[in-house]
């Protein structure tokens, strides 16, 4: 069994409690910090949860430019307790449906 205190959501809520109000990230200049970031995430992953039928593969399609939405449903993704499939928009659709294909990817 993982230890939850190594996982790096955990880190990151750690960090989050911590330190609210510093950056958590910079993207192009963009800063944004732990308590804007954390529950933007905690939200994707209740939401993941709620959503996400038992049996499904425990994979989740990220298709976004880098961004703090980016950032945020990785964290999501993982504190739901799913592995990520990152998908690059700039890709063709045609390489993101066999990606996605590949992946088995339900969500």
């Amino acid at each position: 069994m993982v230890k939850s205190d190594r996982l790096l959501w955990s880190g990151f809520l750690q960090s989050s409690a911590k330190f609210p109000d510093r950056p958590a990230i910079d993207v192009a200049g963009c800063r944004v910090i732990y308590e804007d970031l954390a529950p933007r995430a905690i939200s994707l992953a209740a939401t993941l949860q709620a959503e996400t039928p038992p049996a499904a593969v425990p994979l989740t399609a990220v298709l976004v430019y880098r961004s703090a939405t980016a950032y945020a449903a990785v964290l999501g993704t993982l504190m739901a307790g799913y592995s990520y499939v990152p998908l690059n928009p700039m890709f063709s659709a045609e390489r993101t449906r066999l990606m996605l294909e590949r992946s088995m990817c339900a969500r």
